[in-house]
């Protein structure tokens, strides 16, 4: 048994919901900014009868001991950690793989900008989101002219500033997010 075969059960936990990223005015951008994760390769541990460390060595330098282990991170993004097996007796290490992490916000909103051959934009409201189940309503603020939809019917010129409001169901709870942008920019 590998530590590779180990580590299927360990990768990709999403943040928890709590805090947000980006606030821009009286709603954030993204919602679930808890950024520590649980590694666990206890499920699929084969190694019975021997007495093993199990060290993960994340690519800032800190480590940590055990099989399923905590670590919180600074920023989102994708980092990387290795878990190292090691028999205790001897010291020598019996396996090792590399462990991708990837830490994202359960939901952000985007305004996705299509730039057309006249030099304008025609814009999409993006809301990347778990529960793909969700109604999601879109509202649109281009310069004091107002909009719904996933889309404005109008395109819009670059340096114009737009800002979107995203209305949906999370966690049980009616959730807005908004995002203020300069088009072009």
């Amino acid at each position: 048994m590998t530590v590779a075969s180990i580590l299927t059960s360990v990768l990709l936990v999403f943040n928890s919901n709590e805090g947000t990223t980006s606030a821009v005015g009286d709603y954030p951008s993204a919602i679930g900014e808890a950024k520590c994760v649980v590694l666990d390769a206890t499920a699929n541990v084969q190694y019975e009868g021997q007495q093993l460390s199990y060290t993960w060595l994340f690519e800032d330098g800190s480590e940590a001991e055990g099989l399923s282990v905590e670590k919180c991170f600074d920023e989102l993004g994708t980092y990387r950690a290795t878990l190292t097996v090691t028999e205790d007796a001897t010291g020598a290490q019996v396996d090792e793989a590399p462990v991708e992490i990837a830490i994202r916000s359960e939901a952000e909103l985007n305004v996705k900008q299509v730039p057309q051959e006249d030099g304008t934009y025609q814009l999409a409201g993006n809301l990347e989101f778990s529960d793909a189940n969700t109604e999601i309503k879109y509202y649109w603020d281009i310069d004091g002219s107002y909009h719904v939809g996933d889309a404005p019917e109008e395109l819009v010129e670059a340096g114009t500033s737009v800002r979107l409001l995203a209305k949906f169901t999370y966690d049980g709870k009616p959730t807005q997010l908004a995002k203020t942008v300069t088009i072009g920019e």
